[in-house]
């Protein structure tokens, strides 16, 4: 018996153990679970193939806590319906970003949800576990969450965030079997780990939810408990890498320089490791200090090229200052990951025209260009605001509700999160884009002759020849589509 489930919900597109790693959220909750004399198990969906049904009668949790990603909300409903039909009496918590922008459309429509879990879960959902160990259902004194009362939504006060993350517990890796997770590093084919070493955005880039989910408050770890951690991986996993998942690991430069001092000094600036930066929060003697202390590659957004676009969409870098670090990164042999995306609020092909010279113009000096044609509407951005102000969504569209947008196949992303199409950038003027984009990458010499260097496995060779096919087809179709478009409109 078991008192705490939690279930990370499925991607809709299919399973796949390649790059997976462990959903690190519930691994900090079920931590502080554990820790609070609570026994729990987390069955990963995108990973594992399971009977929820039959998990949960051998189980027999009092709650079940379930985690998502816009894209599988539909995947979280079917579980949260599949706890019900076992027992009307487990009670079903709901976290994550996506539940938390949605907590009263989703508590509307989805009566087999009974709480909404907001922001930071860890207590939260340890004062939910010890309620329904105690069958009481009065909720009024639990900061940060919303749930059904006589069948009206209430919203109780926010939960402070956390300020100490050191007193935090390590993320209960051990629950989940490490031998499904095999991320590897980029460019070194060794095995790496994610660590969070902070919390919270102060940017409001329109297209991001980060900086709204932590009310825009920047918490971080000491050095000394990363290092810890880290250590803990290398002793107990047998990882050769890191991965920093924060949303940017350069806000705070105190923060770095100390993470950089502290590897250093404990003999971990051997390890290579990868984080996302933002243009404006780094410069040369920093970027010195970070490969000087293991840091291999970089990630960073410029998502446009256009001055005008990087106004509209709040990004609060301009592009001379991703030119800066790209010439700094060349020089320091860090490898950089640029993410460039088009078809934000308000661009134009004009707009567009300038990321791809940006893009021509640096091709030769950026490891990777990560890129994404067509922008995704995720709730409780500037994006969505934006779509539902200029009718760009339908009247009754709601985040609960069953959608399909079948268009989406064509740009490679989920069919169950909108895009953004707008009259001057609408599916055909995308699909041109996303053409030009990926047939000109794929047939250039340089790209296919990096591409066979970086080769480490059979599995990459196969990888890079469906993506290859997929560009192929893409070719040999985009005719037929700009003639079909009109149907899907």
């Amino acid at each position: 018996m078991t008192d705490v489930l939690c279930f990370y919900s499925p991607d809709p597109a299919g399973k796949t153990v390649h790059g997976h790693v462990i959903p690190i959220g519930l691994a900090c909750i079920a931590s502080v679970l554990e820790h609070n004399n609570c026994s729990v198990k987390i069955i990963d969906l995108q990973v594992e193939d399971v009977d929820i049904k039959e998990v949960l009668r051998d189980e027999l949790p009092v709650l079940v806590c379930i985690s998502d990603t816009t894209n599988s909300r539909f995947e979280t409903f079917k579980i949260a319906k599949a706890v019900k039909e076992v027992s009307q009496d487990i009670i079903v918590s709901y976290g994550g970003p996506h539940a938390t922008f949605t907590a009263e459309d989703t508590l509307s429509n989805i009566k087999e949800i009974d709480v909404v879990v907001i922001s930071e879960g860890e207590f939260t959902v340890l004062e939910l576990a010890r309620a329904a160990k105690e069958r009481n259902l009065d909720y009024r004194d639990i900061l940060g969450i919303s749930y059904r009362d006589n069948g009206r939504v209430r919203q109780n006060a926010l939960r402070e965030r956390m300020s100490d993350l050191d007193s935090l517990p390590f993320p209960a890796r051990h629950l989940f079997d490490r031998e499904r997770y095999d991320m590897k590093m980029d460019f070194l084919n060794v095995r790496g780990d994610i660590i969070m070493s902070s919390r919270g955005c102060p940017y409001k880039c329109s297209f991001c939810s980060a900086g709204i989910l932590w009310g825009n408050r920047y918490t971080h770890r000491s050095a000394a408990n990363i290092c810890m951690e880290i250590e803990f991986l290398i002793d107990k996993y047998g990882i050769g890498g890191i991965k920093f998942f924060d949303s940017t690991f350069t806000i705070n430069r105190k923060h770095v320089l100390s993470v950089c001092h502290e590897f250093r000094i404990k003999g971990l600036d051997k390890i290579p490791w990868e984080c996302e930066v933002r243009a404006n929060t780094v410069d040369y003697e920093l970027l010195k200090v970070m490969k000087e202390s293991g840091c291999y590659y970089i990630d960073m957004g410029l998502e446009s090229a256009s001055t005008r676009v990087l106004e509209i969409i709040n990004k609060g870098i301009t592009v001379e200052q991703v030119e800066n670090v790209i010439r700094w990164t060349n020089d320091l042999q860090i490898h950089t990951k640029i993410f460039l995306t088009y078809g934000h609020p308000g661009e134009t092909l004009e707009d567009i025209e300038m990321t791809l010279k940006f893009r021509e113009k640096y091709k030769d000096r950026v490891s990777f260009f990560a890129e994404h044609v067509g922008i995704m509407i995720y709730p409780g951005t500037e994006v969505e605001k934006y779509a539902r102000d200029n009718g760009l969504l339908p009247p009754d569209f709601c985040w609960s509700s069953p959608f399909e947008q079948k268009i989406n196949e064509r740009f490679s992303t989920s069919t169950h999160v909108p895009l953004l199409f707008q009259h001057q950038l609408g599916p055909r003027e995308l699909a041109n884009i996303n053409y030009r984009i990926t047939w000109a990458e794929y047939t250039r010499f340089g790209y296919i002759i990096k591409k066979i260097l970086e080769i480490r496995s059979p599995r990459q060779i196969v990888r890079y020849l469906n993506s290859f096919r997929e560009v192929v087809k893409a070719r040999l179709s985009l005719l037929l589509f700009q003639i079909k478009i009109s149907r899907f409109f």
